[in-house]
C-alpha cells in the first residue's frame, strides 16, 4: 500500500511540475518568439498533457 501512494504521489508530483513546465514554455514561446502564435494551441496542447 505504500508503493502504492509513493506512486500516486510521484504521479501527481510529476503532472503538476509537466503542466508548470509547459505553460512557463507556452509563456515564453508567446510573450518572445512566436508572438503570431495563438493561445489556443498552448491550451490544446496543455489539454493533452
Amino acid at each position: 500500500i505504500a508503493c502504492v501512494l509513493l506512486f500516486y504521489c510521484l504521479s501527481c508530483i510529476f503532472s503538476f511540475f509537466k503542466y508548470f513546465f509547459f505553460s512557463l514554455l507556452c509563456k515564453l514561446l508567446n510573450s518572445h518568439f512566436f508572438t503570431s502564435l495563438p493561445h489556443f494551441i498552448c491550451n490544446d496542447f496543455m489539454f493533452y498533457f
